[in-house]
């Protein structure tokens, strides 16, 4: 090669070299500092994005659990006609607002630890002895003082004049029914803002069969309907009238003597007590079912 063309070529060269080194020296500094990995590029994208909370949505809750009845129709005494029907409209008016009915003509089969786990509210309309042992006994007063519902309906005062506590809670017992099944009565509603019984009329009639009472629970029965007994409105001169306030079985009559619709408290519990039930005029009036469905509602408490 020529003198002169090498002194080009080294004129070029060593300066480009000179600078490619420098580039070198810089990155070999400052890369330390600048190092990132991708997964620290990844972190930071994340760390850079808002945390949205994912929103609840109330419509995947979980349905209200229906009411669990069972509705006792055993007779150990007088049988009524109108069971069967009861039975029918009974599941009928449960269909319709989501009730989960269930019927028995066995208490003993019903009164157990493990079935009384998937019950909320008992009804009876029953009459006499129920085949109950002790131990099923205390099942059911535990059953309702520990928070769970019961309903009476007529009959269900004929029932365990054996066992005091039954009527004790109960309310009282059955002492005659002064007033037949084709007898009219004139009925008043005591209580106009209890949720159970608001929707009657103050005062009106039908003919039905009416019961008094004996044991009557003065203390804890709260009187919701009762019959207005005034001689210029019913035949107060029937056979037999004696009324709550009785002395040894002599009649003592006062505006409150003949309750038929109450309830109570007991323990955690709650008690409704329907008097009427007897004709199958008063199972299809519509006031009498929607009374019916709010004492439901109310033991159960899922009403105020």
């Amino acid at each position: 090669m020529p003198k002169r063309e090498f002194s080009i070529l080294k004129l070029i060269t060593v300066p480009l070299i000179t600078f490619v080194c420098l580039i070198g020296i810089v990155g070999w500094i400052v890369a330390p500092h600048c190092a990132c990995s991708d997964a620290d590029v990844v972190a930071a994208d994340v760390a850079d994005e808002a945390v949205t909370p994912t929103p609840i949505n109330v419509t995947d809750a979980a349905p209200a659990r229906n009411i669990r009845i069972t509705y006792v129709t055993e007779s150990k005494g007088f049988k009524h006609g109108v069971l069967p029907e009861s039975e029918k409209i009974m599941q009928s008016l449960g269909a319709q607002n989501n009730f989960d009915v269930t019927i028995s003509q066995e208490s003993a089969k019903v009164i157990t630890a493990e079935n009384l786990k998937n019950v909320d509210v008992l009804i009876f309309y029953t009459t006499g002895e129920l085949p109950w042992s002790d131990e099923q006994k205390k099942l059911f007063l535990d059953f309702v003082r520990n928070g769970k519902g019961f309903i009476g309906i007529h009959s269900a005062t004929d029932t365990f004049y054996k066992w005091p506590e039954y009527g004790e809670l109960i309310g009282g017992y059955f002492d005659g029914h002064p007033w037949g099944s084709n007898d009219k009565v004139v009925v008043q509603k005591v209580d106009k803002k209890f949720s159970v019984t608001k929707h009657w009329d103050d005062l009106f009639t039908w003919v039905e069969e009416t019961y008094q009472y004996k044991n009557f629970n003065f203390k804890e029965n709260k009187v919701l309907m009762s019959l207005d007994a005034q001689p210029t409105k019913m035949d107060m001169t029937k056979k037999g009238i004696k009324g709550i306030h009785a002395v040894e079985g002599n009649p003592n009559i006062k505006p409150d003597s003949f309750p038929l619709v109450w309830y109570r408290t007991y323990g955690k519990g709650r008690i409704f007590y329907s008097e009427p039930g007897h004709n199958s005029s008063v199972w299809n009036n519509p006031k009498y079912q929607t009374m019916l469905v709010n004492a439901i509602k109310w033991t159960a408490k899922k009403m105020k």
